[in-house]
């Protein structure tokens, strides 16, 4: 007994020490599978596409192996996948930390860094790979990539035939090496390189369409349609490859073979697919073809059961076409269902823009900032609301997140040029219009800032030349004549002025600028009865539009007023109001003229007989109302504005003196910045009602937009001194002396004796001393 329960002793001793040495590997395993597992599942949702959940189970293998490179490579990749490339790039580098030799992850790593537009680090990444495997594809894109960024093209050229060396099959190598062929201009070599392209891989489009694009360009327009045509035939006649002929089509001007292609896009797609109607409507929007556009989005919207984006498309219509109330209600549509959606409420915005609604607009392209950051066109619109609302400053900073974000958005460089010119920074104008002239190095727009740039810096031969050159660049553009026009009379080369302001209204009757700048020639050389004329062709040229008609007649009445001729002015200024009565100068001028007369008594007994005959007469109440500030009798005056207002509460002209009198008589100061803004609105190139506005702001402490506003202004009319002066308290306040000093200047050699000329003349002994 005693032996046998020794041997069991021994063999329990044995089991357990067995049983104890399995513990642990047991453990080990079970980890093990669960770490496969887990894996499993992570690729079972990647083929599945159910990416979110992938990322979850990848997680889960990091959290039992935390040094598992291969496992954050895959977690890397699955990011890329759901274009979350800051996760990306975390994930791959922390494959790298844990193993300096996971190549891929290196390669992807590099990959990111070139799309942040870092060549030298991504080089540095494709050349480490590059030095353990040499003819790695992926690396050997990379360095391309990077030697593209870097602008070593011949570099990239050379890297892109090695690889071709070692994979001369591979088709994007062949597609890569025809775009950088193409930017050297070598066309037989790029035509060469896509057509191996195509041989490679006859079902991708982006080579035929690549390849045609490059036959245009040569003017090669039947091989361009030819080579459409056989991707369609390689392509199994896939609907989208019609849609790209058919654009085709639309760029050569071949209208009808353009619908006959989209209608056959509609005719081979499948009944479902609701993608070719919106092309067809969308070709027909592009044609003016506003019926037959909402009847394709329609039948889309039919099919897709009130599909949302369709809904969007079709309010985008509307507004294109300026039917605003139906755009309004069919966005609201859209919003009722989902209130987030994106496009449809940058469309509201839009709309609240053209409806003059500010700070609705202001909510909309806000909105869409703060969800989609990259988007130019949002902080673009912004700008737009906050210049339009009176405030171009605050846009500044908005204007240039867009460029930024798209630096070919010319718009955007074009107001921020005319902003910084207007400012007097040459250094800032310069750049942005030498950005716009890449761009749109003809555009109208972009050589009349160059040619006013020229003129800021005092090189009038230079100006000269621009201004010569629009207008030989833009022969049938009035602008282009008015530019040209507008120089040779500062230059007072008046024959050669008076040449291309005829141009210009021969062009385009109703070009106010044209007209108002010849008829100043005639007077400056006391030529009435040539200006006289003048306003009497266009007034047979303009036709019955009331606003042409009454700056016609607004014209007339200042030269006859200049000619002591003042009972026709008078006649010329109320045929002027009757006309528009928003024509705020004409007010102005009926006062000087009976002030000039002595008789503003009589005047005002006048109107005050037509008002009682009409109360509503807005126009009698408004010209009441400048007689009495002529007369200094501002009560009065307020009271003839605010009745005005009260009939017609957006009557620009009395929105306007009444915020000066709010102002000028210690008044409600809000009230008067109101009152500005709404005159702003209906008047907004009016330099006196801008006067208004900049000063409402100075006094305010809003120096910028004052600033802003006032330069407007004197660019308006540069001939008064109160203008001037204002712009120069407003420099003097923002510590920009010399600034100030060349506005007070110009104030006091435009009227020595204006109202302000002392306190002028004060604030330029005190920057002398400053300085």
């Amino acid at each position: 007994m005693r032996g046998i329960s020794q041997t069991y002793s021994a063999r329990l001793f044995a089991l357990l020490f067995s049983f104890l040495l399995m513990i642990p590997v047991s453990g080990c395993t079970s980890k093990e599978n669960k770490k496969a597992k887990h894996l499993e599942n992570a690729r079972q949702y990647i083929e599945k596409n159910e990416l979110q959940k992938a990322v979850i189970e990848l997680k889960n293998v990091i959290q039992l192996d935390s040094e598992d490179d291969s496992a954050y490579a895959e977690l890397g990749e699955t990011y890329l996948k759901l274009k979350q490339g800051s996760e990306a790039f975390q994930a791959f580098s922390k494959a790298t930390s844990i193993n300096p030799n996971n190549l891929k992850a290196q390669t992807k790593i590099g990959q990111l860094l070139l799309l942040g537009r870092k060549p030298e680090e991504a080089r540095k990444k494709a050349e480490l790979v590059l030095k353990n495997t040499p003819n790695d594809i992926e690396a050997l894109g990379l360095l391309s990539g990077a030697q593209i960024q870097e602008k070593d093209i011949d570099g990239a050229l050379g890297t892109l035939k090695k690889t071709l060396a070692f994979h001369p099959k591979d088709f994007n190598t062949h597609l890569s090496l025809a775009r950088l062929l193409l930017m050297k201009a070598d066309h037989g070599g790029a035509e060469k390189a896509y057509l191996e392209a195509i041989s490679l891989r006859p079902k991708s489009t982006t080579s035929f369409v690549e390849l045609s694009r490059l036959y245009a360009t040569k003017g090669e327009t039947e091989k361009a349609e030819e080579t459409l045509k056989r991707m369609i035939e390689a392509g199994g006649e896939d609907y989208r490859n019609f849609q790209i002929l058919a654009l085709f089509y639309e760029s050569t001007g071949r209208w009808d073979d353009a619908e006959k292609t989209h209608l056959l896009c509609v005719d081979s797609s499948a009944k479902e697919d609701i993608g070719p109607l919106m092309g067809l409507g969308s070709f027909y929007a592009r044609r003016n073809s506003y019926e037959k556009a909402l009847r394709a989005m329609s039948r889309a919207m039919e099919i897709g059961k009130e599909d949302l984006d369709v809904m969007s498309s079709i309010a985008q219509l509307h507004f294109e076409f300026k039917r605003f109330e139906e755009a309004a209600a069919t966005a609201d549509k859209v919003l009722e269902k989902d209130k987030g959606h994106l496009a449809t409420n940058f469309l509201k915005g839009r709309l609240f823009l053209a409806n003059r609604d500010y700070e609705r607009a202001l909510e909309k392209f806000e909105l869409l900032a703060r969800e989609r950051p990259h988007s130019e066109m949002a902080f673009y619109y912004k700008a737009l609301a906050l210049i339009q609302k009176g405030e171009p400053k605050m846009a500044e900073s908005d204007l240039l997140k867009a460029i930024e974000l798209n630096p070919n958005l010319l718009d955007a460089r074009l107001i921020l040029a005319e902003a910084y010119l207007r400012e007097r920074n040459k250094k800032l104008a310069r750049q942005q219009i030498e950005s716009a002239q890449k761009i749109s190095p003809t555009d109208v727009r972009v050589l009349s800032l160059l040619g006013s740039l020229k003129m800021l810096e005092q090189d009038a031969a230079g100006a000269e030349n621009i201004f010569e050159k629009l207008v030989e660049l833009h022969p049938g553009d009035p602008t282009a004549h008015v530019r040209l026009g507008a120089f040779y009379g500062s230059a007072g080369r008046l024959p050669e002025a008076e040449k291309n302001l005829r141009k210009a209204l021969e062009l385009s009757p109703d070009q106010k600028d044209a007209l108002s700048l010849l008829a100043g020639i005639y007077v400056q050389q006391k030529k009435y009865k040539e200006a006289l004329n003048l306003c009497e062709e266009q007034r047979e040229r303009t036709g019955t539009d009331p606003s042409s008609l009454a700056f016609v007649s607004y014209l007339e009445g200042r030269v006859l007023f200049l000619m002591g001729e003042t009972g026709k002015a008078l006649q010329h200024f109320e045929k002027a109001i009757e006309a528009d009565p928003n024509t705020l100068g004409a007010y102005e001028a009926i006062a000087r003229v009976h002030l000039t007369e002595k008789r503003l008594d009589q005047a005002g007994e006048q109107y005050e007989s037509i008002i009682r005959k009409n109360p509503k007469y807005v126009a009698g109440h408004m010209a009441l109302g400048t007689i009495y500030e002529q007369l200094g009798e501002l009560k009065k005056a307020e009271a003839s504005y605010r009745m005005a207002l009260s009939i017609q509460n957006d009557f620009a002209p009395a929105a306007n003196n009444l915020a000066w009198i709010l102002v000028e008589t210690g008044g409600n100061i809000d009230e008067a910045l109101g009152l500005a803004q709404t005159a702003k609105l209906k008047m907004t190139k009016n330099p006196a009602v801008m006067d208004t506005l900049g000063w409402i702001y100075y006094l305010k402490g809003s120096l910028l937009n004052a600033i802003g506003e006032l330069q407007d202004a004197v660019q308006l009319d540069g001939s008064n001194a109160l203008i001037h002066h204002h712009l120069g308290l407003a420099f003097y306040e923002n510590n920009q002396f010399e600034k100030a000093k060349e506005s007070l200047e110009r104030a006091l050699s435009v009227d020595q004796n204006f109202k302000g000329a002392e306190q002028a003349r004060k604030l330029l002994r005190e920057i002398e001393i400053k300085s």
